[in-house]
């Protein structure tokens, strides 16, 4: 029923933004681990140029994924614990 997704809704962001979050991370380490060498490669990007980007750019959006991955899980967990145990399993 559609009345009822507030209580027993078992995730705590709609599943859009778990897609989001999930693609976040997969830009972020295909960018970092496939494209960045790539580009060393061929002879496009500099060392320096890479130095630079993992530390101004690439670890500011590691962190800030990070925080938001961790505030999911832990919001996950205290849904979880706050819902109230299912007595059907205990007959």
């Amino acid at each position: 029923m559609r009345g009822d997704t507030t209580e027993n809704n078992k995730d705590v962001v709609p599943p859009a933004l778990n897609v989001i979050l999930g693609a976040a991370w997969i830009a972020l380490f295909s960018v970092r681990w496939i494209c960045i060498p790539l580009l060393l490669a061929s002879r496009l990007a500099t060392s320096n140029l890479v130095a630079d980007l993992d530390d101004r750019v690439l670890i500011r959006v590691y962190l800030i994924l990070v925080a938001i991955t961790i505030l999911v899980v832990v919001l996950r967990l205290m849904r979880r614990a706050a819902r109230p145990p299912n007595t059907d399993d205990l007959r």
